[in-house]
């Protein structure tokens, strides 16, 4: 993670040098393939995801068994989920 991709984001775009570093430095970049399930209701939630580019997708399992929709983070949205990878 590098500072330029953090401050790209919103919510931390203000954010000094000096944090803006420290936070890139703690910050565990991963690629995940198309489809991948990050996580899924009821687990503990115990990270911040950050969309640094691609989609990302939302959903729920209805009862016919197909996904529902909700959202579509992309580049610059953070989500909270877990557990961590």
């Amino acid at each position: 993670m590098d500072i330029t991709a953090l401050r790209n984001v919103p919510l931390f775009k203000s954010l000094e040098d000096g944090p803006a570093r420290e936070l890139c430095s703690i910050a565990q970049v991963r690629e995940f393939a198309g489809g991948t399930v990050l996580f899924r209701i009821g687990d503990e939630g115990d990270a911040r995801y950050l969309v640094v580019s691609g989609p990302g997708r939302v959903s729920l399992t209805g009862t016919d068994g197909q996904a529902v929709p909700l959202a579509r983070p992309g580049g610059g949205n953070v989500f909270c989920g877990g557990p961590g990878l």
